[in-house]
């Protein structure tokens, strides 16, 4: 029956022909025949073909894929999972978006061990851009110092590590694993004005003049005296950079192994970022360019630009020597200038987020129409990684991810005045943001390769989970309000607001000091079975609301041929409006 019926139709002289057929045989079909040949139709459609590839091509395939997508695609079938846990794919992929780690790492497929680490740090990275860390921990403030902060200058955040303000007079360093380890002040207790921390030191700037600089790991310490007021701080190791002047911009380096200073007059542009390297006693001095008339832009003038570069001083005679600059964004001669008022910049001490916007002008434009009418103009996320610790890798880097990074539309709050404290840069590529619409912290994951004009956002569990813990356990506070400072890792999540220091962990085998495990995680992990629970669902729930919407328009049309005219317009009035009528239907 079945081949005499395909001969039959494929003899059809026409498409139109062939297609009568099919809905008069469609027509005949019962509910149940219905799912049958659903089911027939997905079988011919849908082929396996990642589980007919050889591993080479699959390994081409996953460089191309998230580590985190390879973990999670291995559960849909036993193939999948034989060919998503070769070594091949698994290298492949890691190596794609994890380049800077192939020496810190060591990710070696010839270890015994390597599933367990490759499992290890998707697991952490897919916990990261979906907002959904696997424990919490608070530091508390005393109640006396609860109160709303003024300035978020007194906190820094590096590497598990936190320093922030015991007052204005004490800076206390923490350990989000080990708890609270020291508690910092001058002999003459002076006010704080910055805080900076590294791995082995805090450094603090005080309101008299005097920037302070502590070793925690050897408990050696030093100061000495700035020639004007601070207005940026940067720490590496236990070496530091002050900005003094803007106009000029002046830095002053200092470091507490040599203990002599040095002195940068910057002269040629507004200064965006610092990046400091106390192991190759470097500083590169992130700023604005536009050479377009041939002649160096003046910092003492407010003037748009066409380019970011980054001029670099080696910090190891008694006068730092200009080593050279490096280009990171240049634009076409043709294109417009970055604006400079649209340009907003933050990131920590190995890592630069620059975002600006450029005007978009239409072929009729004259320079002397607002191309600022209705927000016309594109959005731009640049990110630059410390040239001095990722230089030597560059070379290992593939050609996708490179360690400057243009990223395109990126989210309004980007251009937002708060910003420097109100996000996160855990990853290059990875950044927490607080939302202004909904009040609520979004993960932005810009992905590397074509993605990279884009993001993948996604909302944080991170407020649903504290809500849920504040009602169930009655206690904890509920997240956020006020001026607040956001830092993180790969690995933590900190928030410093009025109530404390909040903590969260993305590495599900690292424990939080004074953590409530029988808490947080077991919020968690309820929520994550609702999740499984509602995937299972989902096809289930989708056909109950594709045929509620059938019956309900089936019978809905079956009232309105059993009723009258006069009826029928009532009918319609009363869904329309009480102040509306309906003149003139046309029966």
């Amino acid at each position: 029956m079945t081949s005499s019926l395909h001969i039959h139709s494929t003899a059809l002289p026409t498409t139109h022909t062939h297609r009568q057929l099919l809905q008069s045989l469609v027509q005949q079909l019962s509910n149940e025949d219905c799912h049958i040949v659903s089911s027939l139709i997905h079988a011919r459609l849908h082929v396996d073909i990642l589980g007919c590839l050889p591993l080479e091509l699959a390994a081409g395939i996953a460089s191309y894929l998230a580590p985190w997508d390879i973990f999670r695609y291995r559960s849909v079938s036993k193939r999948w999972n034989e060919v998503l846990s070769s070594p091949s794919v698994c290298s492949s992929s890691f190596y794609t978006y994890f380049p800077e780690q192939q020496q810190l790492l060591l990710f070696d497929t010839s270890n015994p061990d390597w599933p367990c680490q490759f499992r290890q740090v998707t697991k952490r990275r897919l916990a990261l851009v979906t907002g959904r860390p696997y424990s919490k921990s608070v530091f508390p403030h005393k109640k006396h110092k609860a109160q709303t902060r003024a300035s978020t200058h007194l906190v820094s955040y590096h590497d598990g590590m936190v320093a922030h303000d015991l007052g204005a007079r004490k800076i206390r360093l923490l350990s989000v694993v080990d708890g609270p380890i020291a508690a910092y002040q001058t002999e003459n207790r002076e006010c704080f004005l910055e805080v900076a921390l590294s791995c082995t030191a805090v450094a603090a700037v005080t309101i008299e003049g005097y920037c302070h600089v502590w070793n925690y790991k050897t408990e050696d310490e030093g100061s000495f005296r700035l020639p004007s007021k601070a207005i940026r701080l940067v720490l590496d190791e236990d070496a530091v950079a002050v900005q003094v002047g803007i106009h000029p911009t002046v830095i002053i380096t200092w470091d507490l192994r040599s203990r002599q200073s040095r002195e940068i007059k910057h002269d040629a542009s507004v200064l965006l970022h610092i990046f400091l390297s106390a192991r190759d006693s470097s500083l590169v001095l992130v700023h604005s360019t536009d050479d377009e008339d041939g002649a160096p832009q003046n910092c003492n003038v407010d003037k748009d630009f066409s380019g970011i570069v980054g001029t670099r001083y080696l910090l190891q005679g008694a006068i730092p020597a200009l080593q050279g600059v490096t280009t990171y964004l240049k634009l076409p001669p043709n294109e417009p200038k970055i604006t400079h008022n649209t340009v907003n910049v933050f990131g920590n001490h190995d890592r630069c987020v620059i975002a600006f916007g450029q005007p978009v002008m239409d072929e009729d434009d004259s320079c002397r129409r607002d191309p600022w009418v209705y927000d016309r103009r594109k959005r731009y996320i640049l990110v630059i990684l410390h040239p001095g610790k990722h230089q030597h890798k560059q070379q290992l880097q593939l050609p996708r991810r490179p360690y400057t990074t243009l990223y395109h539309d990126p989210i309004p709050q980007f251009m937002g005045y708060s910003l420097p404290t109100s996000a996160a840069t855990t990853c290059p590529d990875v950044i927490y943001y607080r939302d202004d619409i909904d009040l609520g912290l979004t993960v932005a994951n810009y992905l590397p390769g074509t993605s990279s004009t884009g993001a993948t956002f996604a909302g944080s569990e991170i407020e649903d989970i504290l809500t849920d813990e504040y009602v169930m356990a009655e206690k904890g506070s509920l997240l956020i309000d006020g001026n607040f400072f956001m830092g993180g890792d790969d690995r933590f999540l900190v928030i410093v607001d009025e109530c404390g220091v909040h903590v969260w962990c993305f590495d599900e085998d690292i424990a939080l000091y004074g953590e409530d495990v029988q808490g947080y995680r077991r919020i968690r992990k309820w929520r994550a079975e609702e999740r499984t629970r509602r995937r299972e669902r989902e096809p289930e729930l989708e056909s109950e609301v594709a045929w509620n919407e059938k019956s309900a328009t089936m019978k809905f049309k079956q009232k309105l041929l059993a009723i009258g005219r006069d009826d029928t317009v009532r009918l319609i009035n009363e869904f329309v409006g009480k102040d509306w009528r309906v003149k003139d239907w046309p029966w």
